[in-house]
């Protein structure tokens, strides 16, 4: 197998986050889209194929969510009332219409209600152009919103006070949890005559519902570590390939807009590409959020249903983590939906890496803190060196 690159240019990574952090892009948006367009020449000046897809996206989950979310608060009280199928029914639905949004679904109420507007997904080549293998390298180029459910005062309370319990504990946040669950209680209570469930569900319903107004009004953050790290990440990777060639491996580069909106971007990106795209032939590596002080491979994620990525292709990072001398962790989970949901559920062998704190929290998660100056560029260096070596590996690896 061929040597992995020991240089990573630190400043170029950093050059790379503090430009595209000074550019406002929220998801479908013309702010994403500039930073789209100025991420593909950059990729076309290390070599890569490179070009910018347009795909159509609502951009926003507080709306979709909030809403449900109110008519689910507003069958609770119905029921509490005395309409007990008005609770049920509603309830139920929006359960159902909630699970559908937040875990990479149909997005049955954005599509059916809601506008939609132009999104922006970087696709670029590398690689060996000719080979039957294909990596896909996955990063996303939008930035969030910031609201106070990101606050990160309560997990570092936590920490300083019980860090044995931050020690044992390897999943993370339960943030959907209480979403899903107030609409399930009102459906559930109301099926049962149990009223505290009802009001339980209906107390939920609008906690949730606020939290998704706060967040829909609060504005964008720099989103450097999340996720321009891992677009530095990218580019770095493209600069390796070009000064080394590899054969039987073709390498994708795909940073995905509309991330931040519950992975509308890579949901597209999956209509147009994955029929082109054999099962048995292709792997993801999503980078998200590689800016942190300790670098993690995840063993899976799920926000309502926990899906655990592909043991071999795991075994096969962590192996590649070693090829480049990078102290690779693993053995936490995640809470929080990434874009590798997305072809995890369609069938691919994926993987993971993001960055942690000594608390186990992202590092200036959707908070206005996430600026190219509070990202650990030690750590970006190491994930591009862990994702060369991936390459390395799996272009090595009889067909």
């Amino acid at each position: 197998m061929e040597p992995v690159k020991a240089y990573v240019d630190l400043a170029s990574l950093r050059e790379v986050v503090s430009h595209l952090a000074a550019i406002r892009r929220p998801s479908a948006s013309l702010g994403e889209r500039e930073a789209a367009e100025w991420i593909a020449a950059r990729l076309r000046d290390e070599g890569c194929i490179a070009g910018v897809e347009r795909e159509q996206a609502h951009g926003g989950y507080w709306w979709p969510v909030g809403i449900i979310s109110l008519v689910a608060a507003l069958a609770g009280m119905l029921s509490l009332l005395g309409s007990r199928l008005i609770g049920l029914v509603g309830g139920s639905l929006a359960a159902a219409a909630i699970a559908d949004d937040i875990d990479s679904g149909h997005h049955v109420v954005r599509h059916a209600f809601l506008p939609y507007r132009p999104t922006w997904t970087v696709l670029a080549e590398t690689g060996d152009p000719d080979a039957e293998r294909t990596l896909v390298i996955l990063a996303h180029h939008d930035a969030a919103h910031s609201g106070l459910v990101f606050h990160p005062g309560p997990l570092n309370f936590i920490y300083s006070h019980f860090p044995d319990y931050i020690e044992k504990s390897n999943e993370g946040v339960p943030f959907w949890f209480p979403v899903f669950g107030g609409p399930l209680l009102v459906a559930v209570g109301s099926l049962l005559r149990l009223r505290f469930l009802v009001r339980l569900g209906t107390f939920l319903s609008l906690g949730s519902a606020a939290a998704m107004l706060d967040i829909g009004r609060r504005e964008v953050v720099p989103g450097a570590n999340d996720n321009l790290s891992a677009v530095a990440v990218q580019i770095e990777v493209a600069r390796a390939l070009r000064a080394r060639t590899v054969k039987g491996l073709r390498v994708l580069l795909v940073s995905a807009g509309s991330e931040e909106s519950l992975q509308e971007g890579i949901l597209a990106f999956g209509r147009r590409h994955f029929h082109e795209l054999p099962l048995d032939r292709t792997w993801f590596l999503n980078l998200d959020t590689v800016g942190s002080p300790i670098l993690y491979m995840v063993e899976g994620e799920g926000v309502l249903k926990m899906r655990d990525y592909d043991a071999d292709f795991k075994d096969l990072v962590m192996a590649a983590a070693a090829d480049a001398g990078v102290a690779l962790r693993r053995g936490v989970r995640a809470r929080a939906s990434t874009d590798t949901v997305v072809p995890v559920k369609a069938g691919y062998p994926s993987a993971l890496l993001v960055s942690l704190t000594k608390s186990k929290a992202l590092a200036n998660y959707h908070w206005p803190t996430d600026t190219a100056a509070n990202v650990d560029y030690d750590t970006v260096g190491d994930a591009a060196r862990v994702t060369e070596a991936v390459v390395r590996r799996l272009a090595a690896r009889p067909t």
